[in-house]
C-alpha cells in the first residue's frame, strides 16, 4: 500500500497524541509522526529508539514520558508499522467489498460510499482483488508477529484467524464488512496499551445513507484517539 486518498480523514481518525511542545525543538526531530492508516490525514506521534543517538537516549526517553509520547524500541516500531499496514489492508477490504459485492439484506450502497471506494482503490492500485488482499494481509501479519514489543498486546492467534477470514468474492457486503471489522478491532485493541486513547466502532453504518464524498462516509466504523 502507501497511497493516499485525495482528501479528508478516511477510515481511521486522529485528534493527535501527546504534547510535542514539551520536547525541546532540537530533539523534536526524533519524534515520528505518521497516520494510523494511509487514508488518515492526521497523525500519531512516537519516538523511534533506533533514530536516537546513544548519548541522547535517556534524555529523549525522559522527555517523551513527560510529553505523553510513546518511546518504541526496534520490535515496537516494527509492530506499529505492521499494524498500520494491516489497517491499510482493512481499508482495502472495505473498498473492494463496496465496489464488488452485493448489498445483502437490508443494506444499500450510497453514491458517497461508492465514490470513497473507487477513490481509495485508484490511489492504492497494489490491491485490486481479493486474492491480493489476502496476500498483503498475510505478509503484514507475519511482520506483526516478528515485531512484538514496547507494550503492545497483539493476540496473534485471533489476528491470524481474522486475517484468514477476510472478505472473499463470495461474501455479501454486510458479511464482508463484519469480517474486515473483526481484524481491525483486534489490531486497535493491541495498540491500546501504548496508544490508550484509540477507540473503535463497527462498520454497520456503512450500509446506511451516509455522506462523505471522497473520504470514508460519516459513521462508517471510524477509529479515533
Amino acid at each position: 500500500m502507501g497511497g493516499q486518498t485525495s482528501s479528508g480523514t478516511g477510515t481511521y481518525g486522529s485528534s493527535g497524541y501527546g504534547n510535542l511542545n514539551v520536547i525541546p525543538p532540537t530533539l523534536q526531530k526524533y519524534v515520528i509522526s505518521t497516520p494510523l492508516s494511509d487514508t488518515q490525514s492526521s497523525n500519531l506521534s512516537f519516538v523511534q529508539d533506533e533514530k536516537v543517538p546513544t548519548a541522547l537516549k535517556e534524555t529523549m526517553k525522559n522527555y517523551a514520558d513527560q510529553a505523553g509520547i510513546p518511546y518504541l524500541d526496534s520490535d515496537g516500531t516494527k509492530a506499529f508499522y505492521a499494524a498500520q499496514q494491516i489497517l491499510n489492508v482493512v481499508d482495502a477490504a472495505k473498498a473492494l467489498s463496496v465496489r464488488n459485492l452485493s448489498d445483502g439484506v437490508g443494506g444499500r450502497i450510497t453514491n458517497s460510499m461508492a465514490a470513497w471506494a473507487n477513490n481509495f482503490l485508484q490511489f492504492n492500485p497494489d490491491i485490486s482483488n481479493f486474492a491480493q488482499l489476502k496476500d498483503a494481509a498475510s505478509k503484514a501479519t507475519t511482520a506483526l508477529a516478528g515485531g512484538q514489543g514496547s507494550g503492545f498486546r497483539m493476540n496473534m492467534g485471533i489476528i491470524e484467524a481474522a486475517t484468514a477470514n477476510l472478505p472473499t468474492a463470495n461474501d455479501n457486503l454486510s458479511t464482508a464488512l463484519v469480517k474486515a471489522d473483526a481484524l481491525a478491532t483486534q489490531i486497535i485493541n493491541g495498540l491500546k496499551p501504548v496508544f490508550p486513547g484509540v477507540t473503535s466502532s463497527t462498520y454497520g453504518a456503512l450500509l446506511g445513507g451516509q455522506s462523505g464524498g471522497t473520504t470514508a462516509p460519516s459513521g462508517s466504523g471510524l477509529y479515533s484517539f
